[in-house]
This record gives C-alpha cells, structure tokens and sequence, in this order.
C-alpha cells in the first residue's frame, strides 16, 4: 500500500490540481439541517423503484416533515460511528437482459443499483452540498453534470477548431470515452485525490460512509 500511494502522490504531483479554497471547504463542511432534509426528500422522483426496504419516494415526498428531524440525527450519529446501520449499506443489484442478447454471455445484462431511500437521501444531500462549486471547480471544458453548462459549448469549441483548420491554423480535437467509467475509479485512489484537492474534514468523511462496508443482493432477471 505504501509503493501505491508513493506512486500515485508521483503522479498527482505531476498533474496541474484545482485545490479547494478555504470559504468553499467550510461550506461543504457545514452540517445538514432538517430543513436541508425536507428539501431533497420532497426532491425525490416518486415513481422510482424501491430498494429492499420496499418504500417508494412518494411516502417520503407526503412524510417529509416526520422523517427528517430523525433521518438527520441517524446521519449525525453515523457520523460519529464512521459507520451506516445496516440497511443503509444495502442495495439491491438487478440485471436486466438486453433486447436479442444472449442469455449466456455476461455483457448481455445491463446491471441496475436500486438503494434504500435513507441512503440515496443522505447521497443527494452530499450532492446538493457541492453542486454549487462545480462550475469554480471543474475546468471551462467540461460540459456535463455541471449546472449551467451544455452540450453546445463543446460543439462551439468544436466548430472554431474546424474554422482554425480552414485557416491553417494547428489544431487538435480528441474525444475520451471510458467503458463504465464509474467502475473502473478505485476507491483509495477516490479518497486520496479528495484529500489532495483539500476535501477533507466532515464533508469527506460523508463521502466514506457511503463506501463502507456495502453490502449487495443480485436479482437476474432474463
């Protein structure tokens, strides 16, 4: 492990990090209030399919003013554990068969992760914490997930390199695509580049409980 983080503090110093002001860390660090509860949870889609506590997001859209005072003294108290209650690491993990696949071949299935909604609660509220950074903290280039920025940002970027071809100019266009990108990230690597970019403190260790310890059910379906 100590090889691996020496290679990889060789690598990140190598690259050019957009570090965390210190005003954006102590937002992010700011604890979650009731209110900050009712908010995501009367958010939450009400048709979405439930996890293995069996609880659609319509009860918690219609008890939104019951739950949250307990739902954030239980994320509180996880805090100070370092650790979920148990059903709050569960998910439920369906593979659904892909249209005139073959049924024998495992990329034929196109997995689905249907958590508990204590949890993909407690994930929107780390979302919304750092949803109003993106945009000083993810370099002009990127266009999605990041609220204000579209598609046709990089298509005009796309079209002035074009121009710059027509005016001999030099100019390069790459496209960088990654299969499943969500699971090729290590986690080590995860929280250790957070670190880096100076996330750290409550905020991070939010992040953690998400990652420990998770327990998965598999359903095949086809």
């Amino acid at each position: 492990m100590t090889t691996f983080y020496s290679t990889l503090n060789n690598y990140l110093d190598s690259v050019q990090l957009l570090w965390l002001e210190d005003g954006h860390r102590q937002f992010l660090n700011e604890p979650f209030t009731v209110e900050d509860v009712i908010q995501i949870n009367n958010g939450l889609p009400g048709d979405k399919a439930q996890g293995l506590d069996g609880l659609m997001a319509a009860f918690y859209n219609e008890s939104a003013p019951l739950l949250a005072p307990h739902l954030q003294a239980m994320y509180e108290d996880s805090l100070a554990c370092g650790i979920l209650p148990p059903s709050l690491k569960e998910a439920l993990i369906v593979t659904i068969l892909k249209p005139d696949k073959d049924t024998q071949c495992c990329g034929s299935y196109r997995p689905r992760s249907m958590i508990n909604l204590d949890d993909k609660t407690l994930a929107n509220l780390i979302a919304s914490q750092v949803l109003p950074l993106l945009s000083s903290a993810v370099r002009p280039d990127q266009s999605g997930f990041v609220p204000g920025r579209f598609k046709a940002h990089n298509m005009l970027t796309f079209f002035q390199l074009l121009h710059s071809i027509d005016l001999n100019l030099r100019a390069t266009s790459v496209l960088l695509d990654t299969t499943r990108a969500i699971n090729s990230l290590e986690w080590p690597y995860l929280f250790h580049l957070l670190t880096r970019i100076r996330i750290v403190g409550t905020f991070l260790h939010l992040i953690k409980l998400l990652y420990t310890q998770p327990v998965v059910v598999y359903v095949l379906i086809g």
